[in-house]
């Protein structure tokens, strides 16, 4: 998959270049030369895991943070899976700081940070005001780190987590899960929640075996211009 670029021409004679930028995410240990592989096919930011849901930084995560760095990738974004579980004894903001700390002792940074709001990884309980209160922790912990803060979720996670009109996040952009195998911009199926009127990211698609052989989820960003 190449770069796609739309090139407007408007009145006065000017011209708009827009340009589609993709991205992937992977929990796969990539090496330098796949990561090479996927910069070649038109993927300019990679989106790694950098803390898993059982409460513990992730190494491979971390690792290729720094592979990815070296292939070339200027745009490196982290995602978060917070853990609530019971052997997870840690705060939401220990959380954040592990994180944080294990990449600053490898000398790692990234653009912006992702928190991973899904019902699916079963560390949510149901009472929702201890959720919202653990995210607003996560949240302004996180932003004693990192400028740049978003959120990974959808409709149903969101309603079932802290209640579909919860909007203390509605200032962070959103990273949207729909897997209908094609980037659009959702102007027609997004169904606003949370204080959001549109996503940020849409994650089109997901475990793609791409030709650099790496599975791979794709997301690709709708404003570019923004974040």
């Amino acid at each position: 998959m190449k770069s796609f670029c739309v090139i407007l021409v408007l009145l006065a004679y000017s011209t708009t270049i827009t340009c589609r930028k993709y991205g992937f995410d992977s929990t796969q240990n990539i090496t330098v030369s796949q990561f090479a592989c996927l910069a070649n096919e038109g993927y300019s930011f990679f989106i790694a895991r950098i803390y898993r849901s059982k409460g513990i930084v992730d190494d491979v995560g971390l690792e290729n943070i720094a592979r990815a760095s070296e292939a070339g990738f200027h745009e490196i974004h982290g995602y978060f899976f917070p853990c609530l579980k019971s052997e997870c004894r840690q705060s939401a903001a220990q959380q954040i700081d592990e994180a944080f700390t294990a990449l600053e002792e490898e000398g790692l940074e990234i653009d912006k940070l992702w928190l991973d709001i899904q019902i699916e990884n079963g560390s949510w309980g149901t009472d929702k005001k201890h959720n919202q209160a653990f995210i607003k922790e996560l949240i302004d912990e996180a932003e004693h780190e990192t400028e740049k803060v978003g959120i990974y979720t959808q409709n149903d996670s969101w309603k079932n987590i802290v209640g579909i009109d919860w909007n203390y996040a509605n200032n962070k952009y959103l990273w949207y899960p729909r897997f209908n195998k094609t980037p659009e911009e959702l102007t027609s199926v997004f169904m606003p929640f949370g204080g959001w009127k549109k996503p940020k990211l849409h994650q089109f698609d997901q475990n793609v075996k791409s030709k650099c052989d790496v599975k791979i989820n794709r997301s690709w960003d709708i404003d570019p211009q923004e974040f």
